[in-house]
């Protein structure tokens, strides 16, 4: 009977630790991919040297590739008929477009735009009505808007915005598109960078509106979709940065709203574009009642102060480029002088705002950080009402467990804990990095014993464990998502802690993943390419930080920067974007340190970290 309970309790304790075990499967050792996109039965990979790399989900069938081109990371990606396109680095042809089905006859030069050794340097790669728009430069041109079907003899100068040698190509030059017309911003070197339109051909390639007149940039932002206009903030030359309005014409390009009248020059900064019953919802600072929760419907009588969340100059700096809609209301995180940054909620009304729950009472604040799921369709707004199992996740400090992982559904009585994962007050959770399933959500945690690994949970305590201890001990495997769904296995990268030089792993979630994709089998794609193509650069950065994304779908997207303490510092939305954008960030005022930047679409999460100089 001893001989029988010992191997039972043998069994007992080693089973679960194997199943834990077999969860995940090593495809690449010490190889240090970092993104990923997946083309039908395989996924193409960039490791950190730029190198192509790909995958069938076996350790066999996980290799380098293509070993004559590497992929120019300043740039980006885009998925285009079926296939990757990309600004491809060649010793004796420089950087030029390239393409490639993950095979190495499948990888070649499209064209040499910029002929003999010197680059082109393609970037910000869109796709609009079955074509590629991006900006490369020649020697006589300089950088301007091209486009490509493809094929050498199909990619072709759009038009020479800036005539001569010049590039109309400038730092805030991205593409955007509603109501099938593709917004952009160029400068022609009379107008300044201002907001253009093309058709694809040179006749239509035009200057909408010369915002700021004459050399002077509008510094357009922000774009965001509202029926057949779009949202954004310019700056005039005379009031400021405040909220605009185009509808793709001039007479239809025109300030919705001086909100911080009376101080010319000093606009009011409309950032956080959030879109609710036909309605945007935005953060602007009006020198009366601070940084607060604004409204507009496009119209100038239509745009009003929602709420002083925090009354007087105190800023509540609402953050709704991040909320989830419940029950016909949006939550999202605000800070006031009494409460600190904690959980709000709001129907759109000044009696109907309010703060949610007071997680850290008093004074100090949860800093609440909502994960929204982003995985299910490819319309804009999808990932601000879907919850999952009728709830959401999201990370906030109690002051007395840390930062840990909670749950609401909307009630009061259903906001809580979900688990003391790192039990006491240390912190488990921090990283933002997460990704939905139809059954759980995979996460990166640290229990104080065994380092951050991945996680999962079902929304429950006992339903909330750890995967693998990738790194054995107390070391960290720090787990990355690739955002890469291979024959419905998600990929992830983790550092195993073989080599004293933090080199990571690739890795198969064994796990059949359900992402709740119910819309169309292409969105598989669509949130692969999110990841392969999110660049930041330069990194340490210190006055201005370059992103560089890719949205093949047509939902809306947001940037952020968070700091270690969990905080977010700056949130811009998007919106309705599809093919490539490229962005840069203001960040000489952060203090110095590590940062998490992360981009935020209905496709899915990524996340990076940056160091400030």
């Amino acid at each position: 009977m001893k001989q029988i309970l010992r191997c039972l309790f043998i069994a007992a304790t080693i089973l679960p630790a194997y199943l834990a075990s077999a969860q995940v499967t090593k495809l690449a050792n010490n190889n240090n991919i970092t993104a990923g996109v997946t083309l039908g039965n395989i996924a193409v990979m960039i490791d950190d040297k730029d190198s192509l790399w790909k995958t069938d989900g076996t350790s066999s069938g996980t290799k380098k590739f293509a070993t004559d081109v590497a992929l120019d990371s300043n740039e980006n990606v885009v998925y285009y008929n079926g296939k990757l396109f990309f600004a491809g680095v060649n010793a004796s042809k420089g950087i030029e477009l390239w393409v490639t089905d993950g095979t190495t006859t499948g990888t070649k030069m499209i064209k040499d735009i910029n002929t003999g050794a010197a680059s082109s340097s393609p970037a910000n790669f869109f796709v609009f009505n079955n074509a590629m728009y991006f900006f490369a430069e020649t020697t006589s041109k300089g950088k301007e808007l091209w486009k490509s079907d493809g094929t050498a003899n199909g990619t072709l100068l759009v038009k020479d915005i800036n005539p001569g040698a010049a590039s109309s190509f400038a730092s805030s030059s991205y593409f955007f598109t509603n109501n099938n017309i593709l917004y952009f911003i160029a400068d022609d070197g009379t107008h300044g960078e201002e907001l253009w339109k093309t058709n694809g051909t040179g006749a239509g390639t035009v200057l909408i509106k010369d915002i700021n007149p004459n050399a002077a940039s509008s510094d357009a932002t922000g774009f965001t979709a509202l029926g057949n206009t779009v949202i954004f903030s310019a700056n005039d030359g005379t009031d400021g940065a405040e909220l605009w309005k185009t509808d793709g014409t001039a007479a239809g390009t025109k300030l919705v709203k001086d909100i911080a009248t009376g101080f010319p020059g000093f606009g009011s900064s409309p950032s956080g574009f959030f879109e609710f019953k036909n309605k945007i919802y935005f953060t602007a600072f009006d020198f009366t009642n601070g940084g607060e929760m604004w409204v507009t419907d496009g119209s100038t009588n239509g745009t009003q102060l929602v709420k002083d969340i925090d009354p007087g100059l105190n800023s509540g700096i609402p953050i709704l480029a991040n909320s989830i809609i419940i029950n016909n209301k949006f939550y999202f995180s605000a800070t006031t002088t009494a409460n600190g940054t904690e959980l709000w909620k709001s129907d759109g009304t000044t009696n109907g705002t309010t703060m949610f729950k007071d997680i850290n009472t008093g004074s100090k604040s949860s800093n609440p950080f909502l994960w929204l799921d982003f995985f299910g369709g490819n319309t804009p707004g999808w990932q601000h009402s879907t919850l999952f199992n009728g709830k959401i996740f999201f990370q906030a400090n109690d002051g007395k467990h840390g930062t840990e992982l909670w749950s609401t559904d909307g009630t009061g009585a259903n906001t809580k804990m979900v688990k003391d994962i790192n039990t006491g007050t240390g912190s488990s959770v921090g990283s933002f990095n997460y990704f939905y399933t139809a059954t759980d959500v995979y996460f990166e945690a640290d229990n104080g014993s065994k380092g951050n690994e991945l996680w999962k949970s079902d929304g429950s305590g006992s339903g909330t464990a750890i995967v693998k201890d990738i790194n054995t001990g107390s070391g960290s495997s720090s787990p990355h998502f690739l955002y890469v769904i291979l024959n419905n296995h998600l990929l992830f990268t983790a550092n195993d802690g073989d080599n004293g030089s933090g080199k990571t792993d690739l890795y198969k979630l064994n796990a059949t993943v359900d992402t709740l994709m119910f819309a169309r089998s292409d969105i598989e794609m669509s949130i692969a390419a999110d990841g392969k193509s999110f660049y930041v650069y330069p990194n340490p950065a210190k006055d201005k930080l370059w992103i560089t994304v890719n949205n093949t779908g047509t939902g809306r997207a947001a940037i952020a920067i968070i700091d270690q303490e969990g905080r977010q510092l700056v949130v811009q939305q998007l919106s309705a974007l599809r093919g490539n954008c490229q962005y840069n960030i203001d960040i000489h005022s952060l203090p110095t340190g590590l940062y998490y930047l992360q981009f935020i679409t209905d496709k899915g999460v990524t996340t990076k970290k940056f160091i400030k100089n």
